[in-house]
């Protein structure tokens, strides 16, 4: 029987994304994988780690099984010492691998330290694996950031040569494959991502009809909604881990900058993400950057609201009444919040990496700015203050823009196509069809 091994050392998928300490798109990217592979005969065995949220070592899902390494909960804190426990982890990974005992096995790995176990495995086994990146040490570094542990770049350059595939999400992430580790073009297949259908089905379109319903003729067009304030209200959202890198600070930096110009009439910004312990500590972190008394301030009147974590339901209701998604990481490999917010209709303003360097389009369907350039930033969220046809404009060219990218990646159906060249024939593109 075919079986699949997805590893996914620090991205256990039954934690929910952006919620606790570690968490982020790494887990939705499982979770979609484990959603699509549902519709095969093939069997699927999940290896993460245990953490503080998760301590069970086995666990049978529906659809999967999901087995768990030991880890201490220091070593999430500093990879650099998790990579001195390599060989405990590396013995642990092959003990669950001889507990299989199957017959056609392909080894998906994502992230660098799962890349690594599954080298090994393919030394040790002779078992093919394909890897998908997540998050390249080069684009950090090209970025200006550091990779979190000091050797990710040689580590990655030896079993990104031993890959059967690997998968990247961006044009310019296979660019830096093939410049920076010498990776042969035609190993490596951009496959983008996809999104949760809440996004692209959320609960009514722009003009407010229902999902599901046709011709509802309220007697209001969209162009006259832009006419009535008690509609057009929204606010400016951003949606991620609450964290520096991310670059919160320079988006509060920047709406500040926009209230003390325009006051109580400035749209609120939601931030979404966290759980309180790391709001709280975010908040202490931020006294270096803004005044703390003008954020309490606004945060009593609600000009600043901290959602903490929601689901794809709670995020595609909150894009209901959001002008603009508000992003601004110093790197970003991908950054699928941009692409929920365009299959949700809304506009983005990013840095210039990941998929928004790719697919934002100045004054089009969103804005480009650089890192740390506070004016540029709030120039680009003051933009959305103003209601005109050319809002519209943009709503509509997000989502064309998603849908038009979706179509080109293809994202699973490509998977399932590396899957069944590999060896597990229980696997059809056309299973999507279905």
């Amino acid at each position: 029987m075919d079986t699949l091994v997805v590893v996914c050392l620090l991205g256990d998928p039954t934690l929910p994304a952006v919620s606790v300490k570690h968490t982020g798109g790494f887990q939705v990217d499982i979770q979609e994988l484990l959603y699509n592979t549902n519709k095969s005969s093939c069997v699927t065995h999940i290896i993460t780690n245990t953490s503080q949220y998760c301590d069970k070592l086995f666990e049978k899902k529906d659809n999967y099984y999901i087995h768990r390494i030991p880890f201490e909960n220091s070593w999430l804190d500093d990879q650099n010492l998790l990579m001195e426990n390599i060989e405990y982890i590396k013995t642990s990974f092959f003990n669950i691998l001889n507990e299989l005992n199957t017959g056609e096995i392909l080894i998906h790995s994502f992230y660098w330290l799962s890349g690594i176990v599954a080298y090994e495995a393919k030394k040790k086994y002779n078992i093919n694996y394909v890897h998908s990146v997540v998050s390249l040490a080069i684009g950090k570094i090209l970025s200006g950031s550091s990779p979190y542990f000091s050797k990710q770049f040689e580590y990655e350059k030896a079993f990104l040569e031993r890959a059967s595939m690997i998968f990247s999400i961006t044009e310019t992430e296979k660019e830096q494959l093939e410049e920076y580790y010498g990776t042969n073009s035609n190993k490596i297949v951009v496959v983008g991502r996809d999104v949760h259908p809440a996004f692209l089905h959320p609960s009514h379109i722009f003009d407010g009809t229902p999902e599901g319903v046709k011709n509802a003729q309220t007697g209001i067009s969209p162009l006259d909604l832009l006419k009535c304030p008690w509609w057009m209200q929204g606010a400016y959202t951003f949606i991620g881990r609450i964290q520096i890198i991310k670059g919160l600070h320079h988006i509060l930096s920047a709406w500040i900058k926009l209230y003390k110009k325009y006051g109580d009439v400035t749209p609120p910004l939601w931030i979404c993400g966290g759980a309180p312990e790391s709001i709280s500590n975010f908040r202490i972190e931020l006294e270096e950057y803004i005044d703390i008394e003008l954020l309490e301030e606004c945060e009593r009147k609600q000009k600043i609201v901290w959602w903490g974590y929601l689901d794809p339901a709670g995020l595609s209701t909150i894009m209901l009444k959001t002008r603009v998604l508000v992003t601004h990481s110093l790197y970003e490999p991908g950054g699928r919040v941009l692409l929920e917010a365009f299959a949700a209709s809304v506009p983005v303003i990013a840095t210039p990496n990941g998929f928004a360097n790719d697919m934002i389009q100045n004054n089009d369907n969103g804005f480009l700015v650089e890192y740390g350039n506070i004016n540029d930033l709030s120039l680009a969220m003051e933009y959305f203050m103003n209601d005109d046809i050319s809002f519209l404009s943009m709503k509509e060219r997000a989502r064309e823009t998603y849908l038009k990218q979706h179509k080109k990646w293809d994202c699973y159906k490509k998977h399932f196509a590396v899957y069944q060249q590999l060896g597990l024939n229980s696997f059809d593109e056309k299973l999507l069809d279905n």
